[in-house]
């Protein structure tokens, strides 16, 4: 899933950046700007999406560890006898 956001954030830079050189060259026309602004906003839902993503994530691996920990705990009382 992240090889796919982080494609995602790269195709809507380069967007961004392309449209940029448009309105550069030629600064009257406002909706590269408009453009641009959307592309934006787009990366940043990408960047949200990824960032919860990541939480949920390191929440996992701490219910994971906890889980392996109590596992661990529990074979050596039972090995204690």
């Amino acid at each position: 899933m992240f090889t796919v956001l982080n494609k995602l954030k790269y195709r809507i830079k380069k967007e961004v950046q392309r449209i940029e050189e448009l309105y550069d060259a030629n600064p009257s026309n406002e909706l590269y700007n408009a453009e641009i602004y959307g592309l934006n906003l787009a990366l940043d839902h990408v960047l949200r999406a990824e960032a919860e993503e990541y939480t949920e994530l390191d929440k996992w691996a701490e219910e994971y560890q906890k889980g392996k920990e109590q596992d661990e705990l529990t074979t050596r009382n039972r090995a204690r006898g």
